[in-house]
């Protein structure tokens, strides 16, 4: 409810968040004011979780237009909110064009065909340049994948498309996030 939400019920809060399959949520609370001058102002705080205690993102004030009922002045401001937050997203995973990284990774493989799916997959990743083949088994492939930016974005890009980023002993492994999925996206 809007309530636990409100009061930070990170039980709950962890629950939506693995419903929609996010590592994150956030947020907002709108509290609504009038000024001395009789408009009205909502003021907003946004805090975002990620599975401990929340931290806040940003604070806003929104004032009221000119004749502008409350109903439109809420509508204004959640559009104003999904604004920020999208910009708050997007200077967070910016990529850094200027800095390339490569990861020598080990992808694990049942099969040649999940080797093919996870070629697919890897190819649709906009942050990886290239990768270059070193060594095909029948368990395993290693790979060098060459990527724009840091490992956090690369880790964040392959779960977009259902793989995982792993650092395991000194060893960095990709995996496909479900286990039947390196055998059913051929099927899409």
């Amino acid at each position: 409810s809007a309530e636990l939400a409100v009061k930070a019920d990170l039980q709950r809060l962890r629950d939506i968040a693995r419903l929609y399959k996010l590592k994150t949520s956030a947020v907002a609370l709108a509290v609504l004011r009038s000024t001395d001058q009789g408009l009205q102002v909502l003021d907003v705080t946004v805090t975002r979780y990620a599975g401990g205690p929340g931290r806040m993102l940003f604070k806003t004030q929104i004032e009221a237009k000119k004749h502008e009922g409350l109903r439109h002045l809420l509508s204004r401001s959640a559009k104003i909110v999904v604004s920020q937050i999208e910009d708050y997203w997007k200077k967070k995973n910016l990529l850094k064009f200027e800095s390339e990284g490569v990861i020598a990774a080990v992808l694990p493989i049942k099969s040649l065909k999940e080797w093919v799916n996870a070629k697919k997959l890897l190819a649709k990743v906009a942050v990886i340049n290239r990768i270059d083949l070193i060594l095909l088994s029948r368990s395993e492939v290693r790979l060098n994948i060459h990527f724009i930016g840091d490992d956090k974005q690369l880790k964040l890009a392959l779960a977009q498309v259902d793989m995982d980023l792993t650092e395991e002993h000194g060893s960095w492994f990709v995996k496909f996030q479900n286990s039947k999925m390196g055998l059913d996206i051929g099927r899409k």
